[in-house]
């Protein structure tokens, strides 16, 4: 068979009439896993059980697919050192480390089939300072000192597991938020990011995490997808500098130097999706 047929038929076969060719497709201890290749488009896509995005590239430069990470080259566009907690297949950490040049990078996955696969597929480094920890992210935070100018934490976060125990996820509490503030630099920025709706319980629940975030930092941002849409389930973006900066100066101070790093466009697309999110009722508990 030519390699050309070879690759129609794995089109026509896995996703007929689409740019889609699995490159693979199995089970790790947590959930299903597909990535895929896109030769059209030229993306490289790794999804999670019933399609949900996890993460991808653009293979002809390995850019991330719509990663909201670009928001904090506004507050620090040459950081040294950063923390993602919650790796995928690494796509933004691997850009990052080759395109920003850090010191260090930190990536705490604690699936380590995502790490195989994002060697195989994603281009992931090989350095003894860029360092995977594959362990919950509670744990690692219990244990580490570390200090970092950027941490970046995605580890899919939805209320019902920010509240659950068995999950080792109670990363919505007082307690979590006190200790990733303290792993901040003194010009550092915390980016946190949760899913879930813009209504009922889960509204409940992102705004308790942007009340205890305010325990520990001068101004926090808040970025949704669809703010227009509270019922549809989406990605709600914490953005919380250490120092007390208004944002939309800094990213005028930045365009004017013409220090930016990625295309204007970029910024100016998350930037517009930032609204405020009423914090909740003063008198109501907080996760501790």
């Amino acid at each position: 068979m030519k390699p050309y047929s070879l690759i129609k038929n794995l089109i026509k076969k896995n996703f007929a009439g689409s740019d889609e060719i699995i490159l693979f497709q199995g089970k790790s201890n947590f959930r299903k896993i597909t990535v895929v290749e896109k030769p059209i488009s030229h993306q490289r896509v790794m999804y999670a059980s019933n399609r949900l995005f996890v993460a991808g590239i653009d293979t002809r430069n390995n850019f991330p697919l719509y990663s909201p990470y670009f928001l904090a080259d506004i507050v620090n566009p040459k950081p040294r050192s950063l923390l993602f907690l919650g790796g995928g297949p690494n796509a933004v950490p691997s850009y990052v480390w080759r395109n920003y040049k850090p010191d260090y990078i930190d990536v705490v996955e604690r699936d380590e089939l995502n790490t195989k696969l994002a060697e195989k597929y994603f281009g992931l480094p090989k350095n003894k300072n860029y360092r995977i920890f594959h362990q919950d992210a509670t744990l690692f935070l219990k244990d580490t000192k570390k200090k970092y100018d950027i941490i970046y934490s995605d580890i899919g976060l939805t209320r019902k597991r920010g509240l659950s125990t068995k999950d080792m996820y109670p990363f919505c509490t007082l307690r979590t938020f006190k200790k990733l503030h303290s792993l901040l630099n003194k010009n550092g920025l915390l980016i946190y990011i949760v899913i879930g709706k813009l209504k009922g319980q889960d509204l409940v629940f992102e705004r308790r995490c942007l009340a205890s975030l305010n325990k520990f930092f001068p101004k926090v941002y808040t970025f949704s997808d669809f703010q227009e849409k509270g019922s549809k389930t989406q990605l709600i973006l914490f953005l919380a500098p250490a120092k007390n900066l208004d944002i939309n100066e800094s990213y005028t101070r930045l365009k004017n130097n013409k220090k930016l790093r990625q295309d204007e466009n970029i910024y100016e697309d998350l930037l517009a999706k930032m609204h405020k999110l009423p914090i909740i009722k003063p008198g109501l508990n907080l996760y501790t």
